[in-house]
């Protein structure tokens, strides 16, 4: 992970959140080393707190346990749910990706997955 983008994240939740203690950042940079967080999972979850968090000031937690991932289905995962979802899932909420594997329509659209 490459230190800038520590710094810079670091700095977006100084700015977000003024009342967080110093500790809270040495705490943070601990443990998204600890995690093996990549700049862009780093830079995810800041966002999503910034965006999400309800409370005075987020925990570290709220940081740690972010992680969006896609949901990959093979082609037996797609008759399945077509199957009990009667014919409605083929084309109209997934599609196929070059690897073969299926993917929400929004996951791809979100991910920019080909």
């Amino acid at each position: 992970m490459n230190p800038g983008t520590v710094f810079n994240g670091m700095k977006k939740l100084k700015g977000a959140f003024p009342q967080l203690p110093k500790e809270f950042y040495e705490v943070l940079t601990d443990r998204i080393w600890a995690n093996g967080f990549s700049d862009q999972r780093f830079r995810d979850a800041v966002n999503h707190v910034i965006d999400t968090c309800v409370y005075p000031t987020p925990t570290i937690a709220n940081i740690i346990d972010f992680d969006q991932r896609v949901r990959l289905h093979t082609y037996d995962d797609m008759v399945e749910m077509n199957d009990k979802d009667r014919g409605k899932i083929f084309n109209k909420r997934y599609k196929r990706l070059k690897n073969g594997m299926y993917a929400s329509i929004g996951d791809i659209e979100k991910f920019k997955l080909t």
